[in-house]
Order: structure tokens, then C-alpha cells, then sequence
């Protein structure tokens, strides 16, 4: 029997999300690179998806402690057409390497076929090897490598800036 339990997350699971994106933030070492909050991530549940671990290992507690997450959403490029952008996916530590993180990412996979999506889209540190290489062996294409593509983003508080 499974030692954990993968649902749709609730209201009332968003303070155990954020300390988990705040812990992954730590992980990433951009401790200061959340800006979000349990209020916005609550009022904005509608425009992102999220699923949530359950660890089942303490047997019959009625407060199921959650060890994971996976938040993704949808968005529409004149090239690709729809896809799953997966925005974060953490297991911790102590449970990595039990198939949570595999079990997450089929559910993303079939959830994004589901809703007629081309593939899913993944930001991921290039440092993070152990990250990498599981993306990789699940078939993900690293595009700064093979297309030299870069990411970038434009603060709206640059907008001001330009507009000047």
C-alpha cells in the first residue's frame, strides 16, 4: 500500500503550500525570491492548479501531514499552442526518492493531455543536476542548450522606467 496520497489542493492547504515553496526557495538559494503570500496564493487559486502529497506513513492520524506539491498552469504561444507550465514541483527531503516526484509529474502529464496541451514547459536551475537529469529522463528537451534560448522577464516596475 502507498504511502502517500496525491489530491487536488484545498483553501485550507495553502499555509502548508507556502511553507513548502518557502522551504524549495531555501533549496534554490533565492530564499528572498518568494513574493507571494498565503493571502495571494489564496485569493488567486482560480488561475493556477495544485496538487498536494499526503504522507500516510503515521497510519490513522486524521491530520495527514503534506510532504509535497506540484502547481502548474496553462498558457496559449503562437508556436506551441497550449501548454502546462510546470511552476513548481517539490517533494521533501527526507521523502525524495520514493516515486512522489514521479507520481506528481504523470499526474501534471495526464491532467495537461486531459486540457489539449503540447507538452509542459519547465524553468529549472541549471545547477540543479538532480532536477535536471529527472526532467530529462522523462523526456524534457533542454532548450537553453539546444535552441539557446534565455528566459527572460521585465519587472512591471521597469515598465515606469521605460515609459519615462
Amino acid at each position: 500500500m502507498s504511502q502517500f496520497n496525491i489530491r487536488e489542493a484545498r483553501e485550507q492547504d495553502v499555509d502548508n503550500i507556502f511553507r513548502m515553496l518557502k522551504e524549495l526557495a531555501a533549496y534554490l538559494k533565492e530564499p528572498d525570491a518568494v513574493k507571494s503570500t498565503p493571502e495571494t496564493l489564496r485569493r488567486d487559486l482560480q488561475l493556477y492548479k495544485c496538487l498536494v502529497v499526503e504522507d500516510l506513513s503515521n497510519g490513522e492520524s486524521s491530520t495527514k501531514p503534506l510532504i509535497g506539491y506540484a502547481a502548474y498552469s496553462d498558457k496559449f504561444t503562437m508556436c506551441d499552442g497550449r501548454l502546462t507550465v510546470l511552476d513548481n514541483l517539490f517533494v521533501a527531503p527526507e521523502k525524495r526518492g520514493k516515486g512522489i516526484g514521479t507520481r506528481l509529474l504523470d499526474m501534471v502529464s495526464k491532467d495537461a493531455a486531459a486540457n489539449g496541451c503540447n507538452g509542459i514547459e519547465i524553468l529549472a536551475h541549471g545547477w540543479n543536476s538532480r532536477a535536471m537529469a529527472f526532467y530529462k529522463k522523462r523526456g524534457a528537451i533542454d532548450v537553453t542548450e539546444n535552441k539557446d534560448w534565455h528566459y527572460v522577464q521585465i519587472p512591471l516596475k521597469s515598465q515606469t522606467k521605460m515609459d519615462n
